[in-house]
This record gives C-alpha cells, sequence and structure tokens, in this order.
C-alpha cells in the first residue's frame, strides 16, 4: 500500500490498504503499531484523493491511538499529527490546521530535533498557515528560520528550500 502511495497510486494504494488493515486488526489486535501503521498509509490514501471528510476521523483515530500506545514523545505520533493538521488545512480549515502544525513542530523539536527534516518541514507548512491566516509577520519569521536552518542543514540545492523562498516571498508582498 505504501509503495502505491509513494507512486501516488492512491486508489491502488487505499484498496490494497483496506485489505490489510482489515488483516491486521483481525490478526494484531487495533492498537498493534502494525496495524495503526496501515491506517496511517490508508488515511493518507484517501487524503491525497481530496476526501477529507472520510480521512480526517482516521487520521484522528490514528494519532489518538499511537498517543496512547506510544506516549506522546514519539515520530509515529509527529507523522500523525503533521497529516492530521495537513489534511484539516487542505480542506480549507486553516484555522483548525494551525495549532496542530504548532503542537507538531514543538513535539518534533523535542522528538527529532530542531533541524530534523521532518521538523523542518512541519515549520514550512506552519508558515504557510501563517500566511493563509493573514499573519504574514509570523509567517516570514519562521519562513526565515526554517530557510537559513535548510541551507545550512540540507544544502543550498536541496529541492524543498524553493518552497520555503516561496512561502516568504508570499509573507512579504
Amino acid at each position: 500500500a505504501w509503495s502505491h502511495y509513494l507512486l501516488h497510486q492512491f486508489a491502488k494504494g487505499e484498496k490494497v490498504a483496506r485489505r490489510a488493515l482489515q488483516a491486521a486488526e483481525r490478526g494484531l489486535g487495533k492498537e498493534h503499531p502494525t496495524t495503526l501503521t496501515v491506517l496511517f498509509v490508508l488515511a493518507s490514501c484517501i487524503k491525497d484523493q481530496y476526501r477529507f471528510e472520510e480521512a480526517e476521523p482516521l487520521l484522528q483515530r490514528c494519532l489518538d491511538t499511537r498517543e496512547s500506545v506510544l506516549g506522546q514523545a514519539h515520530a509515529d505520533v509527529c507523522s500523525s499529527l503533521l497529516y492530521l493538521a495537513a489534511c484539516i488545512d487542505t480542506a480549507g480549515r486553516p484555522d483548525d490546521a494551525e495549532p496542530l502544525y504548532a503542537r507538531c513542530l514543538d513535539l518534533q523539536g523535542r522528538v527529532q530535533g530542531a533541524e530534523h527534516p521532518e521538523t523542518l518541514r512541519t515549520m514550512f507548512w506552519l508558515a504557510y498557515c501563517y500566511h493563509k491566516l493573514d499573519r504574514d509577520a509570523e509567517g516570514e519569521a519562521l519562513a526565515t528560520r526554517c530557510l537559513e536552518i535548510q541551507q545550512r542543514v540540507l544544502g543550498p540545492e536541496h529541492p524543498d528550500i524553493e518552497s520555503t523562498k516561496s512561502v516568504l516571498s508570499c509573507c512579504r508582498s
């Protein structure tokens, strides 16, 4: 299912993930980490088909269960939180997504480190969310910080840098 997801074959990934989720829930239980990974993949495939109302409760369930089973300070909790925020944001609700992005950024900074690529990706999305909320001063400050770290850690030619520059430009205009 994840291979289909990575190839942007979301409908195929969804089909495989649905079957895998049924098997994992029966064989491993609903709270097993493997079951939660399959649930996450299923929700991600659905989200990226723009079926946000269907994906959101699956992502929320995945987040809640991962927090309960793994504890809050876990990389899988960070991933669940980021994808839930992105689902809500892409569905046109940046007001609801912003506190989730902020919580995710704080958690990732503690769990993965302030310069981890996933932390930088969340920093980018929060900056962009600030721009959508007309909070451009906050977006500019965060995008500037993100860009400085990206250039140092990822290197000046990394593709994420162009996206961050674009958000920075939006916040400045």
